[in-house]
């Protein structure tokens, strides 16, 4: 799949491609946008058009067979969702590009992505603190010269040397447990899906 506004593509590789404006930064604050099969083609546009606009950094899955693994309502709870990946530049380029993204996506659906912090209520557009370019060899977050693991659990989790989440206040507020299940205790689980965030 490929965005009807005409974009520079810096690479494809393994059903992504990739439309680079700058220099990626090692780590950083970055966003996802998910969407559904029925309007994951309008959604890839409009972002593509923005990324023209306002000069940002992304990349966004291509194949179909991708695209239906991120979908996949059996697939990875810690990639379920990631269709489309905002690479900003820093922390106030990143609240800008969350508005602006929230302005036009706003009214379309998408699955959560549960690694993420959801912005503004919606369920398509969520951000995280971490590696823009991970491999096997390379996956450590840096600060103050010590290195952190990209640690990636199926709900948000801050890294150890950030203290408050700067984009709190937009954030969506956690879902309050219910209190009859204080007394139940969980064995294991049979199965884990992305079901509930795939209508």
């Amino acid at each position: 799949m490929y965005p009807i506004n005409k974009i520079p593509i810096s690479y494809e590789h393994n059903g992504w491609c990739g439309s680079n404006f700058y220099l990626l930064p090692h780590q950083g604050w970055k966003i996802h946008v998910s969407a559904t099969i029925q309007n994951y083609q309008t959604v890839l546009n409009h972002v593509a058009f923005l990324s023209q606009k306002l000069k940002f950094s992304f990349k966004y899955a291509s194949s179909i067979s991708l695209i239906n693994s991120l979908l996949d309502i059996h697939g990875s709870r810690i990639n379920g969702g990631k269709l489309i990946t905002i690479y900003p530049q820093n922390k106030e380029h990143c609240s800008r590009l969350l508005y602006d993204l929230y302005r036009f996506l706003k009214n379309f659906s998408g699955p959560i992505v549960l690694t993420d912090a959801q912005f503004k209520g919606t369920t398509n557009i969520s951000y995280r603190y971490g590696l823009f370019v991970a491999t096997e060899e390379k996956n450590y977050l840096y600060c103050n010269g010590k290195k952190y693991l990209d640690k990636k659990e199926p709900y948000f989790l801050l890294p150890p040397f950030i203290d408050t989440d700067p984009f709190a206040k937009d954030a969506l507020d956690p879902i309050k447990p219910n209190t009859l299940w204080d007394n139940i205790s969980l064995d294991y689980a049979i199965q884990f899906s992305l079901g509930d965030n795939m209508k």
